[in-house]
């Protein structure tokens, strides 16, 4: 028996930071009455599209150090056919966020103070000379560094039994533990489905949903705990692995298992806010008849002071209402479960003559837990009766003394108000609509809350608005790591290798697949493009399941490796003085095919209220060619450059009509794009000297007969953003301009020794 234990342990740092100025130079400079401190400001002329300073502060206040810890420990026990194998992970992952930026101010100034608005008048150079704001905005901070942890462990047992010298059979049982991001110092505030917002109330009964702060030390505001999400222990994965050797030249592999992955927050910012607990103060300019009167004039007034004590404008809001109006951070309570795949294959393989093998497999996956935007809980179902009841109620606003019908009442805003001028009424009363709709204010000064005019809030009062499940806020409430997302994948894979024999390497390979997805495409969630994903309501997901949007269905590769036979040793050119030049080169070419991957068509207009998260996608009209050149024949200069047949789609026409109309469009079509090819050759020289030593010349030529293929290479998953897809827009079906990238030539050398 044999025994060996493997212990390590690592330790990862990254520092970076940023600074406009430092502290010296900035003591000296003048500033604006009433804001934080001397860091530099920033100034942006609007209409001139020039800028002055920079707000990154001194140096110190925007600085990001993420240390990382991880231990690892392997032990493995051989004893006559088993091989035990035991190990353990820890690690703690954290960043030290430093961010007290735009303590200067931010002041940004536009013709609208210094012309009046019926005419065409007005200088933004004039108001910057005349420190005539139009707009400005300076942080206050009690807080200004944030301390994110996660720890995680992970323990794991297997054993490889060499059942018979023609079976082995692997089995074992991982477990993984990720925690939920916390805050060091219990910094941390997010919303509470179901805290009791004591700023929503009429009279003494309250909506639920607040801003909570995690611990214990913000008195009834506290969440109690570090974090909202419940902890997920259950990430237990089995895994088994199966050879059988038929005969001495055939082999069978079967294997399932389940694999975790892991706990990542969107946004690179770690689920980590801090609403509450600093203070971003906003000022600008005011109508004053035919003019705008800026709220701050440089030279004479400044900001009204901020103190963390209260006397002046308070910096801290550590309440259950303080977010009301706006949109807070949502951790969902289930979002610990970790996405992890299960996973299928079987394999054959054979040994061939000639030095070549080949390999045939069936691979499956199921992905379950991944991460979505399926599902926020700040929307409006649009199943229900009361509100498709409202959907079709028209209301009637004047313009000019006119009668004008609004499709639905769900656009009415309660602070709409009717006045008379000279061409008679004007506007809608909305107190008066939301009575005749039967739909009173949530709460006591609901409406003054969430407009930004009156308040500190981001959203109109709307009807719609005062539907939803908390309608204190302004988003959707999607939640940060939400893990609801599914797919299925099926694939055939080949694969025929002829190790190097008489001096050439051969490797080729082909996949056959196809998945199904309601997940987002990209690991942070955020950013994904999809035209699907946020088109489909929550209360009707079930459409959102459709082809992943870079499922490309064929996808094949060769590679060769070829020695020339001459020089030292080889057929030719084996002596004299030109074998020194001539021995060592190689040619290396891979090429590669891919069939393209499917569109995804969107409309630029929508008819359809934000709160019920629905968007409009165009079907395909059938009968109709939708790719006008084919799917590989695009050709600019035909059609006028119409690659994809506007007649072929719904028109946006269909969506600016009746209120509600979303379309018979799918997440994902099963329409495809071009395909994609590309051949690379490396060029390669080795030279040796001396029995240890030698130095290798390569040329890569990328790209190599510089084709051309209308795809985007950049960060977009879609083949389809070469083109434009969006129904309604302008240039819609036509290419945008991207193409994958041209030959590119690269030398390098290195000596070996």
């Amino acid at each position: 028996s044999v025994l060996t234990n493997h212990a390590s342990f690592g330790y990862l740092n990254r520092n970076e930071g940023y600074y406009s100025l430092d502290a010296k130079a900035g003591a000296g400079l003048p500033k604006v009455a009433g804001v934080a401190d001397n860091d530099l400001p920033s100034f942006n002329l609007n209409e001139s599209g020039m800028a002055f300073g920079a707000n990154d502060g001194t140096p110190g206040h925007q600085l990001t150090v993420r240390p990382t810890w991880a231990f690892n420990d392997v032990l493995t026990f051989v004893k006559g056919k088993h091989t035990f194998t035991f190990g353990y992970e820890w690690k703690n992952a954290g960043g030290n966020l430093h961010f007290s930026t735009n303590q200067g101010g931010s002041f940004s100034f536009d013709r609208s103070t210094t012309g009046v608005s019926t005419e065409n008048s007005g200088d933004d150079m004039t108001s910057w000379f005349l420190g005539a704001t139009s707009s400005a905005n300076v942080n206050y901070y009690t807080v200004g560094s944030m301390y994110p942890r996660q720890f995680g462990s992970a323990a794991h047992a297997s054993d490889s039994w060499r059942f018979t010298p023609k079976l082995t059979v692997t089995y074992g049982l991982r477990w993984d533990y990720d925690a939920p991001f916390e805050e060091k110092q219990n910094n941390l505030s997010f919303f509470d489905p179901n805290g009791v917002n004591a700023g929503a109330c009429n009279g003494s009964s309250c909506l639920l949903g607040s801003l909570a702060f995690a611990g214990n030390k913000s008195g009834a505001a506290s969440f109690g705990t570090r974090y909202p999400e419940k902890l997920d222990l259950d990430n237990l994965s089995p895994r088994l692995g199966i050879a059988y050797s038929l005969n001495e030249k055939t082999v069978v592999h079967v294997g399932y298992g389940i694999y975790y992955g892991q706990a990542f927050y969107p946004g690179w910012n770690a689920g980590m806010n801090l609403d509450g607990f600093n203070l971003n103060d906003i000022a600008s300019q005011a109508s004053a008849g035919n003019a705008n009167a800026p709220t701050i004039f440089l030279s004479h007034n400044g900001f009204t002071p901020a103190s963390p004590s209260g006397a002046g404008k308070p910096i801290t809001s550590i309440t259950s209402d303080a977010d009301n109006g706006l949109s807070p951070m949502y951790r969902p309570q289930d979002a610990n479960h970790r996405p992890y795949s299960s996973q299928w294959n079987l394999t054959v393989e054979r040994e061939l003559p000639h030095n070549f093998f080949f390999s045939a497999s069936y691979v499956g996956t199921k992905g379950t837990h991944l991460p979505s935007q399926k599902s926020p809980i700040n929307v409006i179902n649009p199943y229900n009766g009361q509100y498709q009841q409202l959907a079709s109620k028209s209301f009637t606003t004047y313009v000019q003394g006119v009668p004008t019908t609004v499709d639905t009442v769900l656009k009415a805003d309660y602070n709409g108000v009717q006045t008379t001028d000279q061409y008679g009424l004007e506007g809608y009363n909305g107190p008066t609509v939301f009575a005749a709709a039967g739909v009173s204010t949530p709460y006591t000064n609901w409406n003054n809350q969430l407009n930004p005019g009156a308040g500190a809030g981001s959203c109109s009062s709307t009807l719609a608005q005062a539907l939803l499940p908390f309608p204190q806020y302004c988003g959707v409430e999607q939640g940060l790591n939400e893990e609801h997302g599914n797919s299925i994948y099926n694939s055939f894979q080949a694969r025929i290798e002829r190790h190097m024999t008489h001096g050439l390497y051969v490797l080729g390979s082909m996949t056959i697949s196809k998945m199904y997805t309601d997940a987002t495409e990209t690991t942070q969630a955020a950013q994904d493009t999809g035209g699907g994903q946020n088109a489909f309501s929550p209360y009707n997901i079930k459409p959102l399941m459709a082809l992943a949007e870079d499922n490309t269905p064929i996808i094949g590769s060769l590679a060769l490796v070829y020695d020339f036979p001459i020089g030292h040793g080889q057929r030719f050119l084996n002596s004299g003085p030109v074998s020194s030049v001539a021995t060592g080169w190689k040619l290396a070419p891979i090429t590669r095919y891919e069939y393209g991957v499917p569109f995804t068509f969107t409309s630029a207009a929508c008819n359809v209220v934000s709160q019920v998260r629905e968007g409009c996608l165009p079907g395909i009209v059938p009968g109709q060619q939708l790719l006008l050149h084919g799917r590989n024949g695009f050709d600019p200069t035909k059609n006028n450059g119409q690659y994809i047949n506007p007649n072929a789609l719904e028109p946006a026409s269909s969506f600016t009509g009746a209120y509600g109309y979303l379309g018979t469009g799918s997440a994902v079509t099963t329409v495809y794009g071009s395909n994609f090819r590309d051949t690379d050759f490396a060029l390669i020289k080795e030279t040796k000297f001396h029995e240890r030593g030698s130095f290798v010349f390569t040329a890569n030529f990328f790209n190599a007969f510089n084709n051309h293929y209308f795809i985007n290479t950049g960060q977009e998953t879609s083949v389809s953003s070469a083109f434009n897809t969006t129904v309604g827009s302008t240039g819609f079906g036509q290419w945008n301009g991207t193409v994958s990238s041209p030959r590119t030539v690269q030398f390098s050398g290195r000596l070996e020794f």
